[in-house]
């Protein structure tokens, strides 16, 4: 636990609610590793990784994890790697697919999905089915200098619909 030392020091936090959740993150490139990152360090239980995506040069420049040599390598198997690299305690699990292609029941068993796509029409899924689910969904997107963060809990905050 010396690892979660300073924050384990806030009277409000509630590591072993950290280390019990599954968080999945559909789409690992700027928004998605940052957030993959920050979870990684405080202890998360379990990250899904989902991107069926391979590094290019033009990630480099704001895909955190990423480096040269991992160009033409599945973003995933990457991620996977150099948060394994942060934090050998915590669970990750790969797909290397579309979301809609990830078996249901490991959507099912997220405590929260994050959205760091880049596509409105894949976004619209996993809005979709995080309202059916009752999953509460942390959207977010960059278009230019512009950003847009929304969190959508269930029957109690407005959805992209």
């Amino acid at each position: 636990m010396e690892r979660y030392d300073r924050q384990l020091r806030l009277e409000e936090w509630d590591q072993q609610k950290i280390s019990d959740s599954i968080v999945t993150i559909v789409g690992l490139g700027a928004l998605g590793t940052i957030s993959a990152t920050s979870l990684a360090m405080v202890g998360i239980g379990t990250l899904n990784l989902v991107d069926y995506d391979t590094i290019e040069l033009s990630n480099l420049n704001r895909q955190l994890l990423y480096r040269e040599t991992d160009i033409g390598e599945s973003k995933v198997s990457v991620c996977q790697r150099e948060l394994m690299k942060l934090n050998p305690d915590i669970t990750v699990k790969c797909f290397n697919t579309a979301i809609e292609e990830v078996p249901v029941n490991e959507l099912e068993q997220s405590s929260v999905i994050l959205d760091g796509l880049d596509t409105f029409q894949t976004r619209r899924w996993l809005n979709s089915f995080s309202i059916a689910k009752k999953k509460p969904l942390v959207s977010g997107g960059i278009y230019g200098f512009l950003g847009n963060i929304q969190v959508v809990i269930p029957s109690q905050t407005p959805c992209l619909e």
